[in-house]
């Protein structure tokens, strides 16, 4: 439980750091980037956790934090990072617009915390 606690507060610690970084960076693109950085360090620290615990494989946590910082984190920061001059709505990667993406990681981040919530009540 005490790993939980720690992962959640991680989690959602997370999002506070990240809106506070798009009030003090005045410069959004920025923002965006330090923002994914700070979810790359938050993956990598879960995915370090479960591990750490034993629990890798076995724990859904683990496998949804590998795809949030594989499918998510990382290609939301080379889009920045690569189209660093465009807006960005007009970026894209796969097929998928960089709106849309950011979209789907907001679903898998909360499918992230909801991972972390359920596995502090599995044995």
């Amino acid at each position: 439980m005490k790993k939980t606690l720690g992962e959640l507060a991680l989690l959602l610690g997370n999002i506070a750091i990240v809106t506070a970084l798009f009030k003090f960076i005045p410069e959004k693109r920025s923002a965006a980037v330090a923002a994914g950085i700070t979810f790359c360090f938050v993956s990598g620290i879960i995915i370090w956790s479960e591990g750490r615990f034993g629990r890798n494989r076995r724990s859904t946590t683990w496998w949804i934090a590998i795809f949030f910082l594989a499918a998510c984190t990382i290609p939301l920061i080379a889009l920045r990072l690569v189209y660093w001059d465009l807006p960005f709505a007009n970026t894209g990667v796969w097929g998928i617009t960089g709106p849309e993406l950011h979209q789907f990681s907001n679903y898998v981040y909360m499918a992230l915390i909801a991972s972390v919530i359920f596995e502090a009540f599995r044995p």
